[in-house]
């Protein structure tokens, strides 16, 4: 059963993001989204960092290579939520 992740924050290097889990440290795979109209974003990286957050934790995963379509899809996830970032 996949659990969902919460992003904090999201860059072209990696994702950090609140998990209710407990992940080790190391190779992981995580879903991105989908979010609005944009379909889900697998990628693989490691996991770099770990600490709690309150009922969560919080983790930092560095991106492995991504594939030019991840990278595609990547690059409309950030600008999409840059623009979104702005509606107050």
């Amino acid at each position: 059963s996949r659990q969902e992740i919460r992003v904090q924050n999201l860059g072209v290097g990696g994702v950090l993001f609140e998990y209710r889990g407990v992940l080790q440290l190391g190779e992981q795979a995580v879903r991105l989204g989908p979010h609005e109209s944009l379909p889900p974003l697998d990628v693989q990286g490691i996991l770099v960092k770990a600490r709690p957050q309150g009922k969560h934790y919080l983790y930092g995963l560095e991106f492995g290579e991504l594939k030019p379509a991840q990278l595609r899809l990547l690059t409309v996830y950030l600008k999409t939520l840059l623009v979104h970032s702005w509606d107050v």
